[in-house]
């Protein structure tokens, strides 16, 4: 099976998202399976490599202060000539430019979708507000911006044939619950990854 897989980072970047999506794509290679990412070059060189029989291509694209930065047009292109061969997509997180600026795509391309959560916003204030002012105004411009992003997105779910979630209390299961034939698979943070590999490439 061909799988294309957004993620806005990825080795040899590092995070909790780079490690958990390398490890998934590196059971997907074993599995058989051919996989191609799309990412982030931040600040890297190379923007083709082959990591672990992986083909990663990146893009001057990242999210920062939740907005989209760097040449989105670039990387929409590509990604509009890599779906028509994909047999799976899979975008690895929402409230990124790597998901958000092809959501709208996915409805003219035959290849299965599916959206790996990695959590979401609480929309709630924090006990404890964050200090200075620069820090309350980004706080609060953030929890406006993804309230009204959830909101917003609800509908463009039903581009997705279903959904990854880390935890089964995890917000964003409430965000899919009502989603009729999609299917909601919780992976505990990866533990369980190969028991569950073949529901997910179904």
């Amino acid at each position: 099976m061909r799988i294309l897989l957004t993620v806005e980072t990825y080795s040899p970047l590092k995070n909790g998202v780079q490690i958990m999506t390398e490890h998934f794509c590196d059971e997907l290679i074993r599995a058989g399976h051919k996989v191609a990412v799309l990412t982030s070059n931040k600040g890297i060189e190379k923007c083709y490599e082959i990591i672990n029989d992986v083909e990663v291509h990146r893009f001057d694209l990242y999210t920062s202060l939740t907005l989209y930065r760097g040449d989105r047009q670039k990387y929409i292109k590509h990604f509009d000539k890599c779906k028509h061969d994909a047999d799976l997509i899979i975008n690895v997180c929402s409230e990124n430019a790597f998901t958000d600026l092809v959501i709208d795509q996915l409805p003219y391309c035959s290849a299965k979708k599916v959206l790996y959560f990695h959590g979401m916003a609480q929309f709630s204030l924090s006990k404890i507000p964050p200090i200075g002012a620069w820090n309350y105004i980004q706080f609060i411009k953030s929890n406006l911006r993804w309230r009204y992003y959830y909101w917003k997105i609800k509908s463009k779910l039903d581009h997705y044939n279903g959904f990854i979630h880390l935890h089964k209390d995890d917000p964003t299961t409430l965000l899919t619950a009502k989603k009729e034939n999609k299917f909601n698979l919780i992976i505990e943070n990866q533990v369980n990854i190969k028991t569950n590999q073949a529901k997910i490439l179904q």
